[in-house]
């Protein structure tokens, strides 16, 4: 195992992009991590129907035992409260399950999954002779082939520098200084490591975002996400020594969506290319962290 750490909490709930929730479910699939409690009770009724089967839309707590090396996976995935008051009552019970199951077992990490945008797809042409077709696809293509980095900010007196000697891996982590990390993807990680002194990381993956002008790219912004997610799957495997094919899935879908994804860059460009705001297409790393 390269992370030196034998029980660990996965936190993977909805935020930009999914790529926290779909990184964690992901990773729950993957090793049949079993439901231990739910919180039904803070959501509205909202349930999903998979494969014919129904069931709660809800945030959830799993946990796997790995017998055979002495780890313990404590997840939770699902999608944030709806109404602040939701969320303030969740975080009250919440914090006081973590707290139960930190003094059972002792947490040694606290993991927190989301996305950092640096940036906004950019729209620009490369090349004068390109068509919007060969455009488009050199767009997509730039961000498959992309190295993405990961952002990390810690709690819990846990220092960013051990943490990341402790990871032992050679992808380029960026130490976050100063911004902002939106609802529960924030506040609870915050809450976990300053009030029960767990140590706490929050990784973000760089992602990319769409154009802000428009609601025209359902698919390439579930697209990128995915993106995000395959890397955030490849740290899991490495961190955590699994050797298991967390990623088939994701790049299956990817293979779907991606001609759909070039489409809807197709028909923005093609409304008119020669007027497109590059004034709009702004680097978000001044503008700090979303997730």
């Amino acid at each position: 195992m390269v992370f030196n750490g034998n029980n660990i909490f996965l936190q993977g709930l909805v935020g930009l992009g999914l790529v926290g929730y779909n990184t964690v479910k992901t990773l729950i699939d993957a090793i049949g991590a079993e439901s231990i409690q739910d919180y039904a009770e803070f959501f509205p009724n909202l349930s999903l129907i998979d494969n014919g089967v129904i069931e709660n839309q809800c945030v959830r707590v799993y946990k796997k035992d790995f017998s055979d090396d002495g780890r313990f996976f404590h997840i939770m995935n699902g999608p944030q409260p709806r109404t602040d008051e939701l969320s303030s009552f969740f975080l009250q019970k919440i914090i006081k399950d973590i707290d139960s199951i930190n003094n059972h077992n002792k947490i040694d990490y606290y993991l927190s999954f989301g996305a950092y945008v640096t940036k906004n797809l950019s729209f620009e042409e490369e090349n004068e002779s390109s068509s919007v077709e060969e455009l488009a696809e050199k767009i997509l293509q730039n961000e498959i082939d992309k190295d993405r980095n990961l952002y990390v900010a810690t709690s819990g007196q846990l220092e960013f520098d051990s943490f990341v000697t402790n990871l032992n891996i050679d992808d380029v982590i960026i130490k976050e200084t100063q911004g902002f990390i939106s609802g529960l993807n924030g506040v609870l990680p915050a809450m976990v490591g300053e009030r029960l002194k767990i140590p706490t990381a929050t990784i973000m993956v760089e992602t990319t975002g769409t154009d802000s002008r428009s609601n025209n790219f359902p698919v390439l912004s579930q697209f990128l996400g995915l993106l995000a997610t395959k890397k955030g799957l490849q740290f899991l495997n490495k961190v955590f020594d699994l050797n298991l094919d967390l990623e088939s899935k994701i790049i299956k879908v990817l293979e779907e969506l991606k001609e759909t994804a070039k489409n809807e860059i197709i028909t923005f460009l093609s409304k008119d290319i020669n007027n497109i705001d590059r004034s709009r297409e702004t680097d978000f790393r001044n503008d700090k962290m979303y997730i």
